[in-house]
């Protein structure tokens, strides 16, 4: 997995604070595509509360990761990542300038920094939330604490 390089553009911040305009501008003014870092906006029908570009401003200039998931699909940092990295090399393809805008920081992080691979299988994940369904958490905090030897 490579991460970004050069000739990207990245917006970030709060809902509602002007960054889809401001992407949609700099994708006009330099010949881009936008890449959506957004948590939310990736579901179909999610429009309210989430700041979704209209489809008109979806259509003045080419959106990626926006409405591809239903909203009982599970999204992951690492499933976003993965197509943002497929997105990004897509865009760069046809001689376009990238522009990530969006509200999720961990995405981003991902994207600058990557992901650590802890090896888990979905098959050992689903066995281990299995094992611990039903714990009371003081129980999960006591045994933290004792793998970590923290003192409280």
């Amino acid at each position: 997995m490579t991460l970004p390089s050069q000739n990207a553009i990245a917006i970030m911040g709060a809902t509602a604070t002007g960054k889809s305009e401001l992407a949609i501008r700099l994708a006009e003014r330099y010949n881009g595509e936008v890449i959506s870092m957004d948590s939310r906006q990736v579901y179909r029908g999610l429009d309210i509360g989430t700041g979704k570009i209209s489809p008109e401003d979806q259509r003045r200039v080419p959106h990626h990761l926006i409405d591809i998931l239903d909203p009982h699909e599970t999204s992951t940092v690492g499933g976003h990542l993965e197509r943002a990295l497929t997105a990004r090399d897509e865009i760069r393809a046809r001689g376009r300038i990238v522009i990530y805008a969006g509200g999720t920081g961990l995405y981003f992080r991902a994207l600058f920094r990557g992901l650590v691979d802890f090896g888990i299988s979905s098959e050992q994940l689903q066995g281990l939330r299995r094992e611990l369904t039903g714990v009371e958490t003081a129980e999960l905090l006591n045994e933290l604490r004792m793998l970590f030897q923290i003192q409280v």
